[in-house]
């Protein structure tokens, strides 16, 4: 997202996950922004909205009153804190 933002270039091929091309748009209008496949899209992704992450944050539960709780292997920590990593130093 930061090259297309710095970059004198109009268009631009997006390999990676569908709404990556849709954010880009609508930041840079006046850009264009083309998918290799429009089957680039990540279920994963879309699994957790923006209220799931909101109700955890304020401690909201799903029925029970409880908050959401993400279970994970410290494996799992270090394998997502890799892909983290690496979009942040990307995106910076």
């Amino acid at each position: 997202m930061d090259f297309a933002a710095k970059s004198d270039a109009k268009e631009f091929i997006i390999g990676t996950e569908i709404s990556i091309a849709e954010h880009l748009q609508y930041r840079y209008p006046d850009k264009e922004f083309y998918v290799l496949s429009k089957d680039l899209i990540c279920p994963n992704m879309k699994i957790t909205t923006l209220m799931d992450v909101y109700k955890t944050c304020e401690g909201i539960g799903e029925d029970s009153g409880k908050a959401f709780e993400i279970e994970m292997t410290h494996e799992q920590i270090a394998k997502a804190k890799v892909c983290i990593d690496e979009m942040i130093r990307l995106g910076g």
